[in-house]
């Protein structure tokens, strides 16, 4: 079965995500011991479950022994839901 056509401005998108910037990241690997020297608090989209970001930092807190905070939303959280991002994001913030 063949994939609907995307309108042109959907294709630019993509074509620049899949060209400029897919490939840095995902081949991008962190330098898990400089990380370990540092505070870090990951955190995700609660509804991005199965979305390779997510992945990606549940398995880089598995190897931190580190937890994993659901944020509201998806990976694009933050713009969808301001005001609940912002709610969720200002205790992490606190020293």
């Amino acid at each position: 079965m063949a994939l609907p056509g995307l309108p042109a401005e959907e294709l630019d998108k993509n074509r620049y995500f899949l060209g400029r910037m897919a490939g840095p990241t995902v081949f991008y690997v962190p330098d898990i011991e400089a990380v370990r020297r540092v505070s870090v608090t990951l955190c995700a989209g609660s509804l991005s479950h199965h979305q390779m970001a997510r992945r990606a930092t549940q398995a880089l807190a598995e190897l931190l022994q580190l937890p994993l905070i659901d944020m509201p939303g998806n990976h694009l959280g933050a713009s969808a839901e301001p005001a609940e991002f912002a709610h969720t994001l200002g205790p992490l913030l606190e020293p």
